[in-house]
């Protein structure tokens, strides 16, 4: 029986992630990585020893891409998994949290 070792990494951040909005995929909200969340990726990657796997499996949004081929530039397959990906937030998708916590239906939620 041959073992495989599975690491699960979430990618990196997002100008929507600074600013406190839910982006799941509901409504498209499929952003790239920000300078920032490129940068921490790379110190991140500095410091510490990741793995370096053949194969990647990644979600088709842009920032689980992008965060892919930053720690991983020399995996030889990054297959693309269409179901892999965030829950959608309905009607609270692309607004910000500081305004959703005023919200009663979001409340209730």
């Amino acid at each position: 029986m041959k073992n495989y070792r599975l690491t699960l990494i979430r990618h990196g951040i997002t100008q929507g992630n600074l600013d406190g909005i839910y982006m799941g995929m509901g409504s498209g909200t499929d952003q790239p990585l920000c300078e920032e969340g490129r940068r921490g990726l790379r110190e991140l990657q500095a410091r510490f020893a990741y793995p370096q796997p053949a194969t990647v499996f990644a979600s088709p949004l842009a920032r689980a891409l992008e965060t892919a081929d930053i720690l991983f530039p020399a995996a030889r397959d990054k297959i693309i998994l269409q179901d892999l990906r965030e829950n959608g937030f309905g009607v609270f998708e692309g607004r910000r949290i500081k305004e959703l916590v005023q919200d009663e239906d979001f409340k209730k939620w």
